[in-house]
This record gives C-alpha cells, structure tokens and sequence, in this order.
C-alpha cells in the first residue's frame, strides 16, 4: 500500500530565535555530530526495535528504527513507510504473557507459544506459559519487513530454551543486567516464583526474592537499571533490588505502602509507566496529572534513589516544541489511548546527551484506514536546570499537581521550580499502514 499522510496534520515547527520567550531552551535545530554511539557501543547499535500490542488483542508487531540515521539525517519532508518485521497473533486472553528483550545476539520471547496460533506448539499445556524461544539478530535482521509476517511462517528460525520457568509470568517485565535476563510478573497470581533470572551462559533459570509489597498490587512500574550500582530501583512500589545480594531494600517512602493507617501520607512523587533512562547523572521518565502524561526528569542530590523521584518539570517551551514537532493528535489529553511514548537515550563521542521520545499513535479520523503513524524527537540534553518561579501552576503549559515536584513556596505564596534544560533537534515521521489488519496500539518496550 502506498504511503500517504495529511500534511495538515502535522505542525511542522519553526525556527525560532529572538522570539523565544524562554531562553533557557533553543528552539533553533542544532547541528547534529557525525559522529554517534549507542550507550557504550561505538557506532554499532542503529536499530531500536519497537514492541506494539494492538489495542484490539489480535496480537503484537514487531518494528524495528534506525535511530543512528534519523538522528544524523532530518529527512522529516520524506515521509518514511514503516513495515514490521514480524507479526505475533494472539490466543484470545493470552496476550499477557507475551513479552520480548535482546541480550547480546540474541531476541529472547517469552509466552510465544500461546501467541502463535497453530505454529509452535499443537496442545497448550502447563510448558507452553513457561517455554522461552530465542532467535539470532543476524537471523531477524535477513527477514524484510512486511505487514503479511506473520511468525508461524518463520518458526524454524526460533529455537527453544531447553530449561522453561519455573512458572508463568503474567504481563512480564523484562530487563537485563550482568549479561543475565530478569523477568518479573506483573500480577503475583503465581506466588512460587514471580521473579526469575536467566543466565546465558549455563542456560539455567534462578527464582528470586518475592517482592515486598502488597498482594494484589500490579507491578506495572517504571525501573532504572544501574549496573555501575549494581541495583535495579523500581518506581512505583518504592523497592530497590540488588543484583549482588538478591535481597529487596526499602527506600525512604517504602512507608506509604506499608500497612500504616495514616491517612494523613501522600503517596510520594514517582514515575510512571515504562523504562527510566539515564542521561548523564539525570534520570528522565513520565508521570502524569488529571491532564495525562508528560515528560519530566529528576537529578540525585543524596542519594541514588533520588533519581527515582522526579524533581525537574519541563517548561513551556519544552512543551510547546514537543506538541508542535508531532502529528496534532499526538497531544490530545482526552484521548489519551491514541498515542504512546517511550523514553530512548543516546550519547555521542563528544560527550553530548540526546534524549529520543518515541511516540507511536493513531489518528480516529484514520482508524478505519488501518493507518497510524511514529514519531521520533530528538533533543540535546546538556545536563543542567534552572529555576523560576511559577505563578499558576495549573496553566495548560504547567501540568502540575500536588506531588510533580519539589517545589518550594515562599511567603508571597509564589513557588520556586526547577526546569531541566533541552535544545531541540528535529522530528522525524513514519507512517504506519496495514491493508488486513489494524494498527490501533501501544508501546509496549523499546530496546536496542
């Protein structure tokens, strides 16, 4: 199918120099360098695979993007056509066992059995909720991309992990650290083992430590991985895991999870949803308000776990650049299902901080059309904030609440905040389009 997009759609954004009402963040594109890595890989991870469950439960598309080249190359006037690599249909209310991650060479699956229909296995018994498949990048990187990739007609390019789980993992988040594999349930329906970590090396599976909040609660959080710390900080439910002891560590606000009856706690400012990354020594994530998500980051002033805590809020211009660079329906507040992001950082030889914001959504005017869109937005970020005063902190621009930040209030009742700083690059667009199945769906990870 052809490619086509509304241009009036789109705001493009426009360069803005003296106009600028905030100095503190360049609206004029920067000159990106030629020279970029990826984390600590020079010049050797260009793509970003994208995990996307479709929001009708008829499975999960798998795309992948080459950052390296959309960063390097403003090519926003040629629209790019975006096709997935592969397609994994789902079982009907089997979907939540299926998750993916790369570690090394290697793309590990999990739950691929129950979202492969008819493919891999002929009778769905207790192996096939624990049973993890891998498959070689040389391997995925030969498949061309097609929206008619369904998995089941390139199983033999999967194989088997010998040793399963030692249970299932209900809606499992992922992550690797120490050159192993940790999944963690999301719901502690099984009680045994809804921890478990993977080591390559002697393709054996270890359960660990239970963690140690309430039953019932969804783990659905967002995490930072800090190897150099050898610690795992989990937002939501204010835990810490460390990687050398396999013990859990409370942090200062465990508390408010805790069974204290004090009514009179606040729950404690976090982020929210998907993966924290690391930019330089500050952490960013999103967090969210009655007016929906929005991209904030936090600095550690103490304490590493400070970093889980967001502290720095974007400004106006932040905000104004980031919704006018993307497809209008990218910043509608009301529809919040029509669009996801997630957060990507990249680092280039001279030391340069790039904070990428992916964002994948569908426009209800072309939901019909099987049509949805990817939005990639790059910012340098040089690592240091500011602060200014704010007056109403419920303006359109604010997206404040009572928990955002740790604002301090002076006499005069105004509020001293701080702002990250961020010099925008570009935008980069694709177009998603499909002719038998929709692309209505959410991010579910990012990885490199």
């Amino acid at each position: 199918m052809a490619c086509g997009v509304i241009e009036a759609e789109k705001h493009h954004c426009r360069v803005i120099d003296n106009s600028n009402p905030n100095p503190h963040l360049d609206l004029s594109v920067s000159v990106p360098s030629s020279k970029l890595r990826y984390d600590d890989d020079w010049c050797t991870r260009k793509n970003c695979f994208m995990i996307v469950d479709l929001i009708d439960g008829s499975g999960y598309l798998l795309y992948k993007i080459d950052l390296l080249h959309h960063l390097l190359h403003n090519d926003d006037n040629n629209l790019s056509c975006l096709c997935p690599l592969l397609f994994f249909p789902s079982i009907e209310n089997y979907e939540e066992f299926f998750n993916c991650i790369k570690l090394g060479s290697k793309f590990y699956f999990f739950g691929l059995d129950l979202c492969a229909i008819g493919g891999f296995v002929d009778d769905y018994g207790d192996e096939s909720y624990t049973n993890v498949y891998t498959l070689e990048e040389k391997d995925l990187m030969c498949i061309e991309p097609s929206e008619h990739n369904n998995v089941n007609n390139f199983k033999h390019l999967f194989t088997k992990i010998d040793n399963p789980m030692h249970s299932p993992k209900r809606y499992p988040t992922l992550f690797v650290a120490n050159q192993q594999l940790y999944v963690i349930s999301n719901e502690q329906s099984f009680e045994n083992s809804c921890f478990e970590v993977f080591s390559p090396s002697d393709q054996t599976w270890q359960v660990l430590p239970t963690p140690p909040c309430p039953k019932g609660l969804r783990l659905d959080v967002a995490l930072l991985v800090l190897e150099q710390e050898q610690t795992v900080f989990f937002c939501d439910f204010l835990f810490a895991f460390n990687l050398q002891t396999n013990s859990w560590t409370p942090t200062a606000d465990s508390i408010y999870y805790s069974d204290c009856d004090d009514d009179t706690l606040s729950p404690p400012r976090v982020f929210r949803s998907n993966r924290v990354s690391l930019i330089g020594d500050m952490a960013f994530g999103f967090t969210f308000n009655a007016e929906g998500y929005y991209v904030c980051a936090s600095r550690a002033t103490t304490a590493t776990k400070e970093l889980m805590q967001p502290n720095l809020a974007p400004d106006q211009a932040f905000l104004e650049v980031f919704r006018s660079s993307r497809f209008t329906y990218m910043d509608n507040k009301i529809h919040d299902d029509l669009y996801s992001d997630y957060i990507v950082a990249l680092q280039d030889m001279d030391g340069k901080q790039v904070l990428c914001i992916v964002t994948y959504g569908t426009n209800l005017a072309s939901y019909h059309a099987k049509t949805s869109n990817v939005a990639l937005t790059f910012f340098d970020i040089p690592g240091d904030f500011y602060t200014s005063k704010v007056t109403n902190l419920y303006s359109s621009y604010a997206y404040a609440d009572d928990y955002a930040y740790a604002d301090d209030t002076a006499e005069d009742g105004s509020v001293a905040r701080s702002y990250f700083n961020a010099k925008f690059r570009h935008t980069s667009h694709f177009v998603v389009t499909n002719s038998h199945l929709t692309t209505h769906g959410q991010l579910e990870a990012c990885f490199f």
